[in-house]
């Protein structure tokens, strides 16, 4: 009998540079809407820590299809994304309480 691919509930990984905490990723969700997220701070941006946390997210999370989000004039993070394989799959608005305003929000999947 084949056996599913093993699949987690929700998983948190912290993302760390000489010591130091940087940022930090997560997998959440029912497993039919399975999420990703991940989060660098600023002075760590482009040193590809963001691509490779993603990377070890997706090898841990089996469930496809794996979804994310992205603000859409982050384009930093949806390259992230696209390099790791995900895909666009539409847009919406939606308020962001770290901006304190309604934004543009790209959803991407991963099939």
């Amino acid at each position: 009998m084949p056996t599913r691919p093993p699949t987690i509930r929700h998983a948190r990984c912290g993302c760390s540079t000489n010591g130091l905490v940087v940022g930090h990723g997560a997998i959440f969700g029912p497993r039919s809407e399975r999420e990703v997220t991940y989060v660098v701070g600023r002075p760590h941006w482009g040193q590809g820590i963001a691509s490779q946390a993603l990377a070890q997210l997706i090898k841990l999370e089996r469930t496809r299809p794996l979804h994310a989000d992205a603000a859409a004039d982050n384009a930093g993070s949806i390259r992230v994304l696209e390099k790791c394989g995900f895909m666009v799959t539409g847009l919406s608005r939606c308020f962001a309480r770290a901006r304190g305003q309604e934004i543009d929000l790209v959803h991407l999947t991963l099939s």
